[in-house]
């Protein structure tokens, strides 16, 4: 559960981020700006879709955060006992570089089910 608050916590401020940086480009082309800020965006998505559309993919967020965790958890925890044997079973490079990779694996996994 708590994985699904912290998802939720930073899902909402790239969304804003990612309406304001649409509304800025639209500026630069002659146009006016889409949002004044991080209010104007709440207010601007309450009132046209209601309390519906600030809360949209809320849904979908257990699944992300149950598929992100338990590939890299699973991976991570499979893949360290086979291939750190011998001198590497204690280092930390090979651990970090183990991890980094799974990592991002992980969130290429995750892609196509966050972008939903």
């Amino acid at each position: 559960m708590k994985e699904t608050v912290l998802a939720r916590c930073k899902k909402r401020p790239l969304k804003v981020k990612t309406l304001m940086k649409g509304g800025e480009k639209s500026a630069k082309e002659g146009g006016a700006r889409q949002f004044n800020g991080l209010i104007d965006v709440y207010k601007k998505t309450y009132t046209s879709y209601d309390i519906v559309g600030l809360y949209r993919r809320f849904p979908l967020l257990p699944a992300d955060v149950f598929v992100y965790c338990g590939l890299y958890f699973g991976m991570y925890d499979s893949l360290k006992p086979i291939l750190f044997t011998g001198s590497l079973q204690d280092n930390f490079f090979a651990s970090f570089a183990l991890g980094w990779l799974i990592t991002n694996g992980a969130s290429l996994a995750l892609y196509p089910i966050d972008r939903v």
